[in-house]
């Protein structure tokens, strides 16, 4: 019966690659085999207008990206303001699976600036983007 020797070096070669391998085969079938190590969610696209008339309509636009154990269904949106004149009217719409979202209200009467914060949030994780609103 032949003996099968293995030298400390190639040990040591073949150790790294086949623990990763190990790893990545415990993803469950996810598109990131590396989703059990690394779990993200962040807001990589913000449209808003920077200035805008009183009583006019107005839109702001975020979209997110995620990694790891987060699907659309588990991620939530929340705009809040911040400082400056109440705003009416809000309207939130969802769509890419929740990772878009739209918000529309009608601007005060008053000119002044809004400011916001707008956050994404899913399993504990979440992202916020601060900003403001110019009302003319």
């Amino acid at each position: 019966m032949p003996k099968i020797l293995m030298h400390r070096r190639t040990f040591c070669r073949l150790a790294l690659p086949l623990g990763l391998s190990l790893l990545a085969g415990c993803g469950g079938g996810a598109d990131n085999p590396f989703s059990i190590l690394y779990t993200w969610i962040g807001i990589n696209d913000l449209s808003y207008p920077k200035d805008e008339s009183t009583n006019s309509e107005i839109t702001i636009e975020a979209r997110a990206s995620s990694t790891g154990e987060i699907s659309g269904g588990d991620i939530d949106w929340d705009l809040n303001r911040t400082s400056g004149h109440d705003i009416s009217n809000l309207r939130k719409t969802l769509s890419d699976n929740n990772h878009k979202v739209t918000y529309r209200f009608t601007a005060p009467s008053d000119s002044g600036t809004i400011y916001f914060d707008i956050k994404v949030k899913a399993h504990g994780y979440s992202d916020t983007r601060s900003f403001s609103i110019d009302i003319r």
